[in-house]
């Protein structure tokens, strides 16, 4: 009996890069990213993918986060995370700080410096918010006292929670960044046949999605991105628990 290949869907780390950072595909990122950030794109450069990347020890391959050049003035990072590392918000901001510096050489000015925005889908809820229902919350830097002079305009990040997402009962599937999501998300087929009738780029999408299922070197990378991710999953685990189990022998060895 054959055995049924695996399909991947657009929460692989290698097949959003596929979907979304190529040039090829970038009226699918204008379109979703046009309705996130609430602003209108004349032009989008997502053939820029060389600045931040995570390397892995164990193996040559690199994953690559989706760097892209907005209306010629705005930079944009976006970023697919589904495990909790515990250290999320640090590194947002790390990954926005090097964006954001790396546009200068010893000799530039800084008034050359663009606008630079930080974009995470994680798939699970940030410990600081879960008392807010919203599932984006976009974040600035903001005077303290007051809350209401923004200290500069350069910086935006923007945080999706796909787990709140997936908990809205009543979604408008009529809206445009709603059916991004849930074609990301790939876990609602009956709402994403649905979407694909209304919306020509996510039918689009979706077709690509199959191509890159039907593509032996970009199954292979997929495949090589989730053994990686488990394999540090694991690890992590295994440290936790090695971690919590040393406390308990030097808690009880007090207690003697």
């Amino acid at each position: 009996m054959q055995k049924t290949k695996k399909f991947y869907t657009p929460t692989n780390d290698v097949i959003f890069s596929n979907l979304f950072g190529k040039n090829k595909n970038k009226k699918f990122t204008k379109q979703f990213l046009e309705h996130l950030l609430e602003m209108k794109i004349k032009t989008i450069d997502v053939d820029k993918n060389t600045l931040l990347k995570r390397e892995y020890n164990d193996t040559k391959e690199s994953i690559l986060d989706i760097k892209c050049l907005l209306n010629d003035d705005t930079q944009c990072n976006i970023e697919m995370q589904l495990a909790d590392e515990g250290n999320i918000e640090k590194r947002i901001l790390y990954y926005w700080a090097k964006m954001y510096s790396n546009q200068l050489e010893k000799t530039d000015d800084y008034n050359i410096l663009k606008k630079t925005i930080a974009i995470v889908l994680i798939d699970f809820e940030l410990e600081k918010v879960k008392g807010l229902d919203e599932y984006i919350t976009g974040w600035q830097i903001i005077e303290k006292k007051h809350r209401k002079e923004i200290y500069s305009e350069d910086l935006e990040i923007y945080i999706v929670e796909m787990p709140k997402f997936r908990k809205k009962n009543n979604i408008d599937i009529n809206n445009i960044l709603t059916q991004w999501l849930l074609f990301i998300d790939y876990k609602n087929e009956g709402a994403i046949k649905m979407v694909k009738r209304t919306n020509k780029e996510i039918e689009e999408a979706a077709e690509e999605l199959m191509r890159l299922n039907a593509d032996k070197e970009v199954r292979r990378r997929a495949e090589m991105y989730e053994l990686i991710e488990l394999n540090a999953r694991s690890a992590r685990n295994y440290m936790l628990k090695k971690g919590r189990e040393e406390g308990m022998k030097k808690r009880n060895a007090r207690t003697e």
